[in-house]
């Protein structure tokens, strides 16, 4: 998995943080340690509600992605480091998101180590096939 984050981490240098309007190009999506939080979020020119929550039994965080011009609804998506989250969803009209272990380590994040050491990736449709 090391090798995948850091291929995937050169490939998206210069992209803009923390950026919640993210329309054709790849863009960095804030992320925080909280055991739960809600904002919107335009991808693709399209309003997307996004929940993270931290999970006590399995001990990681969760992502729920609900649309508000299209039938997405997602929920339970296990942030974990290196994979496309959204792939195994087949979520028409979306590109792919990563969430990145910054550090180099590989590893999926912990309570504690998500905002600081992780960095989620939105990549568009137009670009998605020459990653994955």
């Amino acid at each position: 998995m090391l090798k995948t984050n850091l291929g995937l981490i050169a490939l998206l240098r210069g992209l803009r943080p923390y950026s919640l309007n993210i329309m054709g190009t790849n863009y960095r999506i804030p992320i925080y340690s909280n055991a739960a939080y809600t904002y919107r979020i335009s991808i693709e020119e399209k309003s997307y509600q996004m929940t993270v929550h931290w999970n006590d039994y399995e001990a990681a965080f969760f992502m729920d992605l609900l649309g508000y011009d299209n039938d997405v609804d997602v929920k339970g998506i296990k942030l974990v480091s290196g994979v496309n989250l959204l792939k195994p969803y087949a979520v028409r009209d979306l590109g792919a998101m990563y969430l990145l272990d910054t550090t180099g380590q590989g590893e999926d994040p912990t309570f504690n180590s998500l905002e600081n050491n992780f960095a989620l990736y939105y990549v568009d449709s137009e670009n998605t096939d020459a990653i994955i």
